[in-house]
């Protein structure tokens, strides 16, 4: 009995739409995501293969680097070292060298078998310093919308991936604000990534076990023992993270530090008064020009970072989020009209 062809006109008009619809856009250029793609694909090679590589850049980021680990991890950061944007992004690493940090850092950074990311020099740093032991508090003021935030919450993912004993707690400005911007941020980068540790995904919690977990933390400012909800979380590899810091009373910070690894702080440079802007007196009194540097901690050291608009690759290339203005700008005629 001969084969029937399938019919076409029974397909529904929606599905048939469908498959004449383009690939959806996402949110990086599709050319260079299948260059990324193919690129760790060939790194990979075999999935036991795979696996090798993955857990040993877990290890190479226990001990410092974890830049192999971003590559395997998201693969879309990861570009070609031949091509004309790898150059680009590589020149901007030049930045670092002269800069008051560890030299554990820079040499994470530099490595010569590190591949290519698409991350700006001062992410580069951030995500280093997570894993850099002599750092206990990491101070970040950056304007709004360079990435500061999207480099905290990709190592936080990594901090979650590399230590299987970590307690991460996420804090912003109220519960919303947390759960939409720096838990929400956190939760979205760990989607992403190529193979990701167990852990199960909830409202306000990553969740694998008591002493393995990321969860948002923000009790109510105004009781009075509102700051003991940063205590008790002891362990090898407690991490908080305060976003919007300014808006913290200091009673948080204190209780953090008597059982934190490490702390980040971040928020926007406008604050002129608190514990965040207090957190940068002694690199301003050290007449650090270049913004960033190392300074005596509460913590073991603290690192200081102030990051403006002109620091981050997208506006210098004019690849903002949300453009306000056509590439290159508006030419104003020198007319003035009444």
């Amino acid at each position: 009995m001969p084969r029937r062809k399938p019919n076409l006109s029974s397909l529904s008009s929606a599905a048939a739409s469908a498959a004449l619809l383009p690939p959806p856009i996402e949110d990086i250029h599709t050319l260079d995501k299948v260059a990324a793609d193919g690129f760790i694909a060939h790194l990979l090679g075999t999935s036991n293969v795979a696996a090798g590589k993955i857990n040993a850049a877990r290890t190479r980021c226990r001990r410092g680097n974890p830049f192999p680990l971003v590559a395997l991890q998201w693969p879309e950061l990861a570009i070609p070292a031949d091509t004309r944007e790898a150059t680009i992004f590589r020149k901007n690493l030049n930045c670092i060298e002269p800069l008051p940090i560890p030299d554990q850092i820079k040499t994470a950074i530099f490595d010569r078998t590190n591949p290519v990311l698409r991350l700006d020099w001062w992410q580069h740093i951030i995500i280093a310093a997570f894993f850099e032991p002599i750092i206990g508090e990491l101070f970040i003021a950056g304007a709004t919308g360079v990435g500061k935030g999207a480099s905290v919450c990709m190592a936080c993912n990594l901090w979650f991936d590399v230590y299987t004993e970590s307690r991460i707690h996420l804090t912003g400005r109220d519960k919303v604000h947390a759960q939409k911007n720096i838990f929400g941020e956190t939760v979205k980068w760990r989607r992403r990534m190529a193979s990701p540790v167990a852990g199960e995904t909830l409202t306000e919690r990553i969740n694998d076990t008591e002493r393995h977990y990321a969860m948002l933390l923000n009790p109510n400012i105004s009781s009075v023992t509102a700051g003991e909800a940063f205590s008790g979380a002891h362990g090898k590899n407690t991490l908080y993270v305060f976003d919007e810091a300014t808006s913290h009373p200091v009673s948080f910070l204190e209780n953090a530090r008597r059982n934190a690894k490490l702390i980040v702080a971040l928020a926007n440079p406008r604050s002129t008064m608190g514990w965040f802007r207090r957190g940068f007196d002694k690199l301003i009194a050290a007449g650090e020009q270049c913004r960033i540097g190392l300074v005596p901690g509460d913590l073991r050291m603290r690192l200081c970072m102030m990051i403006g608009g002109a620091d981050c690759l997208n506006v210098r290339y004019q690849r903002l989020k949300v453009p306000v203005a056509p590439k290159g700008g508006l030419e104003l005629s020198s007319e003035l009209h009444g």
